[in-house]
């Protein structure tokens, strides 16, 4: 229903910029697929993923993912390992990967037939995933055909809205506690940091970041207390510092647990 995909995108667009943003994209796109149940999930490089908004998930659910099950997360390993796909599900990757504990697990893990994800990449090396429930019946080959399809559009919208966001504390990702984020322009004079970076950086002992990087347009660099340090460079279009840098700082967390069930036992068998 070409009307209908308008329709959606124009709701998602409407939203950029607003604190609603991922509630409103999630609640157009679960009405395209007619889907009741979805969540917005932030990963970074290093740290461990945040919920961004959900409708179906309880507190302890939450909980158990943010202790422990997050690392069998499909969309995290991705994102570690740099190998993302734009769109795909999770019975599909299922089909992929035929021993994966997490997998075999699906229905009682998650309480879900299947789940389709748009992955949204994001400055700072972090990305967003806006992941839709289906309880019953999984997404076909249409389906994700169609995902695909209006990808690029969703992505776009996103990438707006995390221009506009770091603009101001709008519930972007620059605005959450736990990462420390700054953007320097082009000739490294900082245009925008926030609250999260002043509590990080000592102001006595600023961090040079401009010797750190050294010249590099992106890197990586450990600095005390299991923090690290790292950037990358923005776009011609960044909206706030184009041919900027920007500079996140968060604490590490595990990593991805490797899925095939083999490597899993081995994993098991060495430490144990």
């Amino acid at each position: 229903d070409v009307s209908a995909a308008f329709d959606a995108v124009a709701r998602i667009a409407g939203a950029v910029g607003r604190s609603d943003f991922y509630a409103a994209a999630l609640k157009a796109l679960g009405g395209l697929f007619d889907c009741s149940y979805y969540c917005a999930m932030r990963y970074t490089q290093f740290g461990s993923p945040r919920f961004l908004h959900h409708n179906w998930l309880t507190d302890e659910e939450i909980r158990l993912y943010n202790r422990e099950l997050y690392r069998l997360d499909p969309a995290f390993s991705l994102v570690r390992s740099g190998e993302t796909t734009p769109v795909f599900s999770f019975i599909q990757i299922a089909n992929e990967n035929p021993v994966s504990v997490f997998f075999k697990n699906l229905e009682h893990m998650i309480r879900v037939k299947d789940e389709l994800v748009f992955l949204l990449p994001a400055a700072g090396g972090i990305w967003a995933a806006l992941c839709i429930d289906r309880i019953e019946q999984p997404f076909t080959d249409d389906d994700i055909a169609f995902a695909a399809m209006i990808h690029p559009l969703v992505d776009r919208l996103h990438r707006l809205h995390i221009d506009r966001t770091l603009l101001g504390p709008r519930n972007g990702y620059g605005s959450e506690g736990d990462l420390a984020v700054l953007v320097t322009d082009q000739d490294g004079r900082v245009v925008l940091s926030n609250q999260a970076w002043s509590e990080v950086v000592d102001d006595t002992e600023p961090l040079d970041v401009t010797a750190i990087a050294a010249g590099r347009k992106s890197g990586v660099h450990f600095l005390a207390s299991e923090a690290v340090l790292y950037w990358e460079p923005l776009e011609a279009t960044h909206a706030v510092a184009p041919f900027g840098r920007i500079f996140v700082i968060e604490h590490h967390s595990p990593g991805a647990i490797g899925l095939n069930l083999e490597s899993l036992i081995a994993s098991v068998r060495v430490q144990y």
